[in-house]
């Protein structure tokens, strides 16, 4: 009868809470450092896409440049003519582009005058 003693009662207690305080600290560590792990990771794929996205803007940039030195080159009636060309040999895109534009303009007008 002497484990049942109010003072083993508290020596097992206090066992029992220092091994739970452990487990504790175990398991927010583990959560930490599985948190890091994915911000590295994620960090990680950012950068790949940074790259790949850079790589993406300098191609939109040099596509820029040579349409710019083609309407800086030809005289209006000569671009008329090729965009006329254009459509002609392209008339389902042409279509969709001409819906897309038209539906933004719509909205641009639409935003003003709600304001």
């Amino acid at each position: 009868m002497a484990n049942n003693t109010p003072a083993s009662f508290r020596n097992v207690l206090a066992d029992e809470s220092a091994t739970l305080a452990d487990k504790l600290s175990d398991s927010a560590t583990q959560l930490k450092d599985r948190v890091s792990e994915f911000g590295r990771k994620a960090a990680d794929r950012i950068d790949e896409g940074l790259g790949s996205a850079a790589g993406g803007l300098d191609k939109a940039a040099a596509a820029l440049h040579e349409r710019a030195d083609y309407v800086r080159d030809h005289k209006v009636d000569k671009v008329v003519t090729n965009f006329r060309t254009l459509v002609k040999n392209n008339p389902g895109p042409s279509l969709i582009a001409a819906g897309v534009f038209g539906f933004l303009v719509g909205r641009s007008f639409r935003s003003r005058n709600s304001v």
